[in-house]
């Protein structure tokens, strides 16, 4: 008699030798853990996070992507130094990348609840993907018993947020730029039920996620902004590195011929531009534009730095229904 344990993770092909010898008439049962340290069939390289793990570690915030760092060769999403975005994310059996847009990851991943297990394979990947870098996800289901979970985390400048050297060029004694994050969800499995109808113990299984994430952030940004005297039609501020002058040309005096113009020039003074003619979406514009708050040229480098909001408001739901006709044959959608 031969009785073993196998563990089969995602994208692992399993071979377990059975070695059995004629024995004495009393019968002897042993139990071991055959599930393969090596596997001697394929070539490709990769590490699977199981669930135990993706629950466990610790990372700033739910993204997929930040539990590749736990996995060797990879950087992100780029495995050995290969080009970023030279992988494929698979999430039971359907291609997640955007193949339109730069970005191959989709913004809003799918939530941590969600994921039974990943594995990612960064060498020798199958000829079935389509990239050097196969990032594989399967999704949880149910079970006979019944779990649910809840989160809520949140992140605020409220205590002891540092600040960035540049947060106060320019404006010193500002607080540190506003940040405020919060992530919840919850999740949910078991068996189907329905009272004096159905009950889907040890056949039929619901599983249910969702995930939201509602930031609002401020980051320090620099800017290159008109000067005040700009703004009226005085451009002689317009210098650039070298000195040198760069020279605004009246399109009302164009040569029909020649197609030469004159400089424009306004109470005896080259680059103003007589009031008169700064058009109405220009002073709309100029009034719902910060001031540059440097002295610098707006030529040559920024004149203006401050706080600039970023806002984000993304949610994900997964529900995934199971059912076995038996125990060779199950299917899930």
């Amino acid at each position: 008699t031969f009785e073993a344990t196998l563990t089969v993770q995602v994208q692992l092909s399993a071979v377990v030798d059975v070695s059995m010898k004629v024995g004495q008439t009393v019968t002897e049962v042993s139990v071991r853990d055959v599930t393969p340290i090596v596997t001697v069939d394929s070539p490709t390289l990769g590490a699977t996070l199981e669930r135990t793990r993706i629950e466990q570690l610790p990372i700033n915030g739910r993204d997929v992507q930040s539990l590749l760092q736990t996995v060797p060769g990879m950087e992100t999403f780029r495995a050995f130094g290969l080009r970023n975005f030279s992988f494929e994310m698979v999430l039971d059996g359907a291609a997640l990348a955007d193949r339109y847009g730069y970005y191959n990851v989709p913004l809003r991943q799918p939530g941590l609840d969600s994921i039974q297990e990943f594995k990612v394979e960064n060498n020798n990947s199958s000829a079935k993907f389509t990239r050097p870098t196969t990032l594989v996800l399967t999704t949880r289901g149910g079970a006979n018993q019944f779990h649910g979970a809840a989160f809520e985390t949140n992140r605020n400048n409220a205590v002891g947020l540092a600040r960035q050297r540049q947060d106060t060029w320019g404006r010193p004694g500002t607080k540190p730029p506003y940040l405020n994050r919060n992530e919840f969800g919850a999740s949910a499995g078991g068996p189907v039920y329905l009272p004096k109808l159905y009950s889907g113990r040890d056949r039929t299984f619901w599983f249910f996620s969702y995930e939201a994430l509602r930031q609002i952030v401020y980051s320090t940004q620099s800017y290159a902004l008109p000067t005040e005297a700009m703004r009226q039609g005085d451009m002689r501020g317009l210098v650039d590195a070298n000195g040198n002058l760069q020279r605004i040309y009246d399109p009302w005096s164009t040569n029909t011929t020649t197609w030469t113009r004159q400089p424009m020039a306004y109470g005896g003074q080259l680059n103003v531009i007589d009031p008169r003619l700064l058009s109405p979406l220009a002073k709309t514009l100029f009034e719902v534009t910060a001031l540059p708050n440097r002295p610098d040229n707006p030529m040559v480098s920024a004149n203006w730095y401050g706080p600039v909001p970023n806002l984000r408001r993304s949610w994900t739901i997964s529900t995934r229904i199971d059912h076995r006709f038996g125990d060779r044959d199950q299917v899930y959608g």
